[in-house]
């Protein structure tokens, strides 16, 4: 006790970490020493839940454990180094120091002992009860908010408890944040265990969310002095949009959501739209009936241009003509109501039930101002493209509605997300299309998702995107996140101005470029390179510098041998 001059209340605070009553504990291990002695001892039983502790030599918050001992008993050793303040809190320092330092983490084999950590790292030590509204707060700190549909039975449980405790009078939709004592939590966080405890061990693909939300948030604030550009005025309801209306947000594969400026501000998605179709048809259909009619190569025409290539059929689904012809595809012997309705739903599957409508106004407005799109269809029946017996007018009509379909970038962000989770939804862990259908999406939209500055824009950015004459833009990192983006004025081009540089100035703050991973090799073997970078590592993302990448490899060699 008192070892390493540490205080005796120090060491008091550890044993009430780990369930213990006492510790005993013997010469500590010098820094370097303790990981080549600790290899191999990784589980510990402390009052019955089976802990694993995993070591991390680039922390200063070093845990190891030994085997179990001949006397049945298990012996601990533990080298703590002098904490940053913000971590020394009120409460149990070891696991908060554990939950909060993003270099380290733990993990735990068993459900009910995971709920009695978490119960420990959050209990009021006077009251003996836990405030549900310290927990969210901490789950929003990682990038979990309030409203995921994920926590709804924890959400529904406190208020279930709540009422039947102290307020069996209220109303299920005025019920509060409640304080709950270790058995009514564990009752209530039973069906929300895994994403509250994978975010509180830091597992979550952005680790480190706070320094990822801040380095974007200065990204989105130099974009917003941007005042290039034109809002798009051919169709009549979208020249009405306000030039300076500026909206990001973000999604990642694990749910974790951000958003910025005005996400809630409605708009349609017109051709952001296309990416979705071509999905749904290739789950419905399969990709070789769907290919039988639309081609797969960037056209180097105009995205509405009258032509088709070579075998006489659209250059590709990502332009008019070719996702004309896909949404001749759905459901193709149905109503056109039927037709819609399905299509609709498919999109809500996307969005995991966020924010999805139809704006009435843009359809009318889209009808009335579409020669090119008719003279395209009357163009591709000549050289028949359709299927046999397809109507056009129900063709024309199914493709302006689709592009009439309304969100908003908070829900574009979650559509993008099921894309980057290879068509499982982030949200609620259900696939809405299957993998072969997300590569060929992906694939096209980064080689023809951006019009006539696809090409460029692979090259810069390097990532899967669409945009949409509306002004917003849809940005796909694989196995990462989903990025939805909203900017009326566009370019030349018909890209938003403001999105297409958040974008590059996106990857140069992380190696998100789909060919990073190349650079990154040669930064290893030569040590060039300031700029931040990202390790991946079983899907995860955190902010490293060339000595932890260093630290890496030789941590891979090692395991290796």
């Amino acid at each position: 006790v008192g070892a390493r001059g540490l205080p005796a209340l120090m060491w008091r605070q550890l044993a009430t970490a780990l369930g213990c009553r006492s510790l005993r504990f013997g010469a500590l291990r010098e820094h370097g020493k303790l990981n080549t002695w600790s290899q191999g001892c990784r589980c510990i039983m402390l009052h019955g839940r089976n802990i694993d502790w995993r070591n991390d030599s680039r922390t200063v918050h070093e845990v190891a454990v030994s085997p179990m001992s001949s006397s049945g008993r298990n012996t601990v050793v533990m080298e703590l180094l002098q904490l940053p303040n913000k971590m020394s809190v009120t409460g149990s320092v070891v696991a908060r120091a554990l939950s909060s330092d993003s270099m380290a983490n733990y993990s735990t084999r068993v459900t009910g002992g995971t709920m009695d950590v978490i119960f420990d790292l959050y209990r009021n030590r006077d009251t003996e009860t836990l405030s549900v509204h310290e927990l969210l707060k901490s789950l929003h700190k990682c990038g979990i908010r309030e409203d995921d549909p994920r926590l709804n039975s924890f959400i529904r449980a406190v208020a279930d408890e709540e009422r039947r405790q102290f307020l069996p009078d209220l109303p299920p939709s005025e019920s509060t944040a409640a304080n709950l004592d270790r058995d009514a939590f564990k009752r209530c966080v039973s069906g929300s265990i895994g994403i509250i405890a994978k975010a509180l061990k830091k597992h979550l693909v952005v680790p480190d969310w706070s320094t990822f939300v801040a380095v974007v948030t200065e990204i989105f604030e130099s974009c917003r002095k941007i005042n290039d550009g034109k809002v798009a005025d051919y169709i009549p309801q979208l020249a009405r949009s306000n030039p300076s209306s500026w909206a990001l947000s973000i999604c990642t594969v694990d749910g974790q959501r951000r958003s910025w400026g005005n996400s809630s501000l409605s708009f349609t998605l017109q051709s952001v739209s296309k990416p979705f179709t071509y999905a749904i048809a290739l789950e419905e259909l399969g990709a070789d009936e769907v290919h039988g009619y639309v081609g797969q190569e960037p056209s180097g025409r105009l995205f509405n241009e009258i032509c088709l290539n070579h075998n006489k059929k659209p250059h590709n689904p990502m332009i008019n003509a070719g996702a004309i012809l896909v949404v001749s595809l759905l459901k193709r012997n149905n109503s056109l109501s039927d037709r819609f309705d399905f299509a609709l739903q498919q999109l809500k599957n996307f969005a995991c039930n966020g924010y999805v409508g139809f704006n009435n106004a843009v359809f009318l407005s889209e009808r009335e101002t579409a020669d090119r799109n008719y003279a395209l269809s009357y163009y591709m029946r000549e050289h028949k493209c359709f299927p046999r017996n397809t109507s056009l007018q129900d063709t024309l009509d199914l493709y302006f509605q689709l592009c009439s379909i309304e969100t908003n970038t908070d829900t574009l962000a979650v559509m993008a997300a099921t894309l980057a989770n290879g068509g499982v939804s982030p949200l609620g862990a259900k696939r809405v299309v299957c993998n072969r259908a997300v590569r060929d999406t992906l694939s096209l939209m980064y080689s023809c998702g951006m019009y006539d500055y696809s090409g460029q824009f692979a090259f810069t950015v390097g990532l899967p995107a669409k945009s949409g004459v509306s002004g917003d833009l849809m940005i796909v990192v694989p196995n990462v996140m989903g990025i939805g983006i909203y900017s009326p004025p566009l370019d030349s081009l018909g890209n938003t101005v403001r999105g297409v540089k958040f974008a590059k100035q996106l990857v140069e703050k992380f190696n998100f470029h789909n060919y990073d991973s190349v650079c990154m090799i040669y930064e290893r073997r030569c040590g060039k390179g300031n700029r931040v970078q990202v390790e991946f590592s079983r899907g995860a993302m955190a902010e490293v510098n060339p000595a932890r990448i260093a630290q890496h490899v030789t941590d891979s060699a090692r395991r290796r041998e």
